[in-house]
């Protein structure tokens, strides 16, 4: 699996396009400060079946598109699969439905009006202010849909399964369901879906509370020297975490940009990066518009970066003319 697309979007200016994204249907979708999972940007549009897409590669045949969003209770944030020629008029819908509190998942075949439409059964009942995690995947003839809460791993099995060989390829993005009010999702991750899918990166931990200890009773005598002689156990009592699990993120921090001239560039917006894992290669992060510090230092923190790994950061202007690749290892 490679990960072609990756954004938590923050530091995005609101109400603008997504930069690397393209209207699918309607009004397509835009940046927005409602309801982001984490930080304080999320994606998303306010029309029943408006779409965006990522534009790229427009040509995927096996592709993966997971997001979160807060459940509102009425309306979503879904996605298109294989759509043709960046169209939603010809794609695969799949979306998330609410029946009375109960979430239920759906795929439309959609060739320039309906093919056929299926819906799944009850994946889980939510409330509002959930953070649910979305899922939808096509490879060869079928298209699976995940979606699970975020205290829950994310599931093996797929929540809903249609077989369907309408197309082989296309391109992938996000569409809104529901009732004419915003929507917004978070935290976007694309992937060819090629293998190892269940490499996707949770979000950041919010474990809080506290901890008591009760009942240490240990036996043995210490010592000035040499290894302790104590012996016994220790009971761990009213352990009270709230929050979820998560992986902690890594940091890469550049050196200082400059430019041709040597003058530095501080506070200086980068419209395109990259960070490509040196042992093998592939890619686990890109970027967009990301700005140095008052220093002209670009620093990155996101769970796809691991501490302790060798990346190549890779940054680019908007005209693609001004490169620059330069190693470090992640904190």
């Amino acid at each position: 699996m490679t990960v072609l697309y990756s954004s938590d979007l923050e530091g995005l200016t609101v109400g603008a396009a997504l930069s690397g994204w393209a209207t699918a249907r309607g009004a397509g979708a835009q940046v927005r400060s409602d309801s982001p999972v984490r930080g304080t940007r999320a994606y998303g549009r306010d029309s029943d079946q408006d779409a965006a897409y990522w534009t790229g590669n427009t040509g995927l045949g096996a592709q993966c598109i997971r997001h979160a969003q807060i459940n509102n209770g009425s309306h979503y944030m879904g996605a298109i699969l294989r759509a043709q020629g960046g169209s939603a008029n010809q794609a695969y819908w799949c979306g998330i439905l609410n029946s009375g509190g109960s979430l239920k998942l759906s795929v439309r075949v959609y060739d320039f009006g309906g093919v056929s439409y299926d819906e799944s059964g009850s994946v889980f009942a939510s409330v509002n202010g959930d953070v649910l995690h979305f899922e939808a995947r096509a490879v060869g003839s079928t298209v699976e849909l995940r979606l699970w809460r975020n205290s829950e791993a994310r599931p093996s099995t797929a929540s809903m399964t249609k077989a369907t060989s309408q197309f082989s390829t296309g391109a992938v993005g996000v569409m809104k369901f529901g009732s004419f009010a915003w929507s917004t999702c978070d935290d976007i991750v694309i992937t060819d879906a090629a293998g190892g899918e269940d490499l996707f990166y949770p979000p950041a931990s919010t474990l809080s509370g506290g901890v008591t200890l009760d009942n240490i009773s240990p036996s043995g005598s210490f010592s000035d020297a040499g290894p302790s002689g104590l012996s016994g156990g220790i009971t761990l009592n009213d352990i009270a975490p709230s929050g979820a699990f998560g992986l902690a993120p890594g940091v890469l921090t550049s050196a200082p940009f400059k430019n041709w001239s040597g003058a530095l560039l501080a506070s200086t917006t980068i419209p395109k990066v990259a960070v490509v894992r040196i042992t093998d290669m592939a890619t686990v992060l890109t970027l967009t518009d990301q700005s140095t510090d008052g220093s002209g230092v670009l620093s990155i923190s996101n769970v796809a970066i691991v501490p302790g790994v060798s990346y190549l950061l890779i940054t680019c202007d908007a005209a693609g003319t001004a490169f620059g690749c330069e190693p470090y290892t992640a904190s």
